[in-house]
C-alpha cells in the first residue's frame, strides 16, 4: 500500500493481507488499479490496490484495513440516505393532485397491500403505462412483497435516517433496523433499532419475513459470513433484499478508478452478477431474482463527474454537460437491453422454506 501524500500511511499493525477473494476464495487475480486514495470523503490515509477475482469476478481490496481499524475511514462519511423519501401523505390541494394521489393509492393496494385512501382501482394500470415511475417506485420501495397475514416483519440492515423504515411502516410492515453509527439508531425514536453490525446481529432465529441491505454488502469484510447471518434471521421462505454498485457497468467501464462505486477504502468488495449468485448460494439462498430497474446511468454518471471535478458527489452536485447527458440517457438504454450493464446491482434471494423440503 502506497502512502497518500496529505493523509499520510495507515497505521501498519491495522492492515492485513487479503490472499484470496473474500466470496468465492479463488486465489488467482488480477489487479485493476494500484493505488486508489479516499477521494470522495478525504479523511481516510494511505492509497490501496482493487483486485479482480479470476473466478467469480469480484473486486476487492488487498491488503486493507483490519476491522478493528476500519472505522478510520468513516469520520466524514455521511450516513447514507439511499433508501428514498419517506411516503409523501399529504393531501393535495389540486383536482389533478388528488387524482394522481388516487391513482397511486390504487397502486399501492393492489401491489403491496397497503391501505391508502382514497385509491382509484385503475391505478395499476396507470401505473403500467408510466413504467418508467412504476420501476422507480418499487425501487424505493425494495420490491417489497405484498402484505400476508402473519408475515409482515421486515428488517434493514444499515438503515441510516431511517427513511426507508417510514416508508414501511406506512405501508403496513412491522419496521426494524440495525445501524452501526450510535447517533444515527439514537435518533430513530419510534422504531425498534439495534445500533450493531454484520456478521453478529443479536436477534432470535427466523425472526423476519424480509431484510434490506441498500448499498451496505460492498463495506463487509466477509460478505458470505453476513449472508449467513442473514440467512439465520430470515424465517422459511423469507427474503433478502440487496443493492450494491455493479462492477461491470458501464459507468466503471467510462470513468475507470474515479467511478463513485470505487470508494476506497470503504467499499471492500464490489460484485458482478455472478459473483453476488455466488454469493447467495454459499449462504444456503436459492432462487436469486435480479430486479428491472429504472434510469440510474445520469445519477451515477454525474458523481462519478463531479468527483472527477474535484467536487463533493454528495453534496456539491450541479447540472451536468450535454455531452455527459447524453452518454447516460444511452448508457441506460444499452444497460435495458443488457441488464449485467446496470449501474447497479438489486437482487432478491429466498431462504428455503417448508415446501422445498
Amino acid at each position: 500500500m502506497k502512502q497518500d501524500p496529505v493523509l499520510g500511511h495507515w497505521p501498519a499493525d491495522e492492515i492485513e493481507a487479503v490472499p484470496c477473494c473474500p466470496i468465492c476464495k479463488g486465489a488467482a487475480r488480477a489487479t485493476l488499479y494500484e493505488g486508489v486514495e479516499d477521494s470522495v470523503f478525504h479523511c481516510a490515509p494511505g492509497r490501496w490496490d482493487l483486485h479482480a477475482c479470476a473466478d467469480c469476478g469480484a473486486a476487492y481490496l488487498g491488503p486493507r484495513p483490519t476491522p478493528a481499524s476500519i472505522g478510520r475511514a468513516y469520520a466524514s462519511y455521511y450516513t447514507h440516505t439511499g433508501s428514498g423519501r419517506s411516503l409523501d401523505t399529504a393531501t393535495p390541494g389540486s383536482a389533478l393532485g388528488r387524482l394522481r394521489r388516487a391513482f397511486r393509492n390504487g397502486y399501492f393496494q393492489r401491489r403491496y397491500g397497503a391501505r391508502f385512501e382514497p385509491a382509484n382501482r385503475f391505478g395499476w394500470l396507470a401505473m403500467q403505462a408510466t413504467r418508467g415511475k412504476k420501476l422507480q417506485l418499487d425501487r424505493e420501495n425494495r420490491h417489497l412483497p405484498r402484505l400476508q397475514p402473519g408475515r409482515a416483519k421486515v428488517l434493514d440492515i444499515g438503515c441510516g435516517d431511517g427513511a426507508f423504515l417510514r416508508r414501511a411502516a406506512q405501508i403496513g410492515w412491522d419496521a426494524w433496523g440495525v445501524e452501526p453509527d450510535a447517533s444515527a439508531a439514537a435518533r430513530l425514536g419510534g422504531f425498534n433499532v439495534l445500533q450493531g453490525s454484520l456478521p453478529d446481529i443479536p436477534l432470535p432465529d427466523a425472526s423476519f419475513d424480509y431484510i434490506t441491505l441498500s448499498h451496505v454488502i460492498e463495506h463487509l469484510h466477509d460478505p458470505v459470513a453476513a449472508l449467513k447471518e442473514i440467512h439465520r434471521l430470515l424465517k422459511p421462505g423469507g427474503e433478502v433484499w440487496i443493492a450494491t454498485p455493479n462492477i461491470e457497468s458501464l459507468g466503471h467501464r467510462l470513468f475507470g478508478e474515479i467511478w463513485i462505486g470505487i470508494q476506497s477504502p470503504t467499499h471492500l468488495v464490489l460484485f458482478n452478477r455472478k459473483a453476488i449468485r455466488h454469493a447467495f448460494a454459499s449462504a444456503g439462498f436459492q432462487t436469486v431474482r435480479f430486479m428491472p430497474m429504472h434510469a440510474q446511468a445520469k445519477i451515477f454518471f454525474g458523481m462519478s463527474y463531479w468527483l472527477n471535478e474535484g467536487r463533493n458527489p454528495f453534496t456539491e452536485r450541479q447540472r451536468l454537460p450535454l455531452g455527459l447527458r447524453v452518454a447516460s440517457a444511452a448508457a441506460d438504454v444499452v444497460a435495458g437491453m443488457i441488464p449485467r450493464f446496470r449501474e447497479e446491482i438489486v437482487a432478491v434471494a429466498r431462504k428455503p422454506g417448508e415446501a422445498d423440503a
